[in-house]
């Protein structure tokens, strides 16, 4: 069983904690040279704002109310945690799997590392055979998604299995 790090406690009255936040995304995850399968993981770094698009895509969320993402508390305070389970992701307290996704560029194969102990999911999506990119990261707060990935990592083969055997 792993033992997740502690969240980082976010005061919504720092106006510096978004700095503070992308500083730890550009330690722990940008900066990091980190891989899955033996592929390296790649951020969109556009900056948007001055911040890489895929760190803004980290710790923002759709809500329904309004035309554009927010911050959300959960990603923010979790912003070190996918640099985590990409580290651990071959442990068994990470479900994984892989599934052809509908996006707006087409059916891309995304892989899914779902810490579903902490309620925590990271989506990456293959792009060749060196390279995977970061898609998003989340706290899985909503009922439907928790049965969504249930069913999905069940239906759906684990990518991990695959190592080492022949194809």
């Amino acid at each position: 069983m792993l033992n997740f790090p502690d969240i980082i406690p976010f005061n919504w009255n720092d106006p510096e904690n978004i700095d503070k936040c992308y500083n730890i995304y550009l330690e722990t995850l940008y900066s990091a040279d980190l891989h899955f399968l033996g592929k390296k993981v790649h951020y969109d770094n556009k900056l948007l704002d001055g911040k890489h698009a895929c760190f803004w895509h980290l710790i923002t969320r759709d809500e329904k109310d309004f035309a554009t993402r927010y911050p959300n508390r959960e990603r923010l305070e979790r912003i070190h945690w996918p640099a985590f389970i990409l580290q651990n992701s071959n442990s068994e307290s990470i479900t994984c799997w892989e599934e052809l996704i509908k996006t707006k560029r087409g059916l891309r194969k995304q892989t899914f590392l779902w810490a579903r102990e902490y309620k925590f999911i990271v989506i990456l999506e293959l792009q060749n055979d060196k390279v995977y990119r970061m898609v998003t990261s989340y706290y899985i707060d909503k009922k439907w998604a928790k049965e969504r990935f249930k069913k999905s990592s069940r239906k759906h083969k684990d990518p991990r299995k695959n190592i080492g055997s022949a194809t």
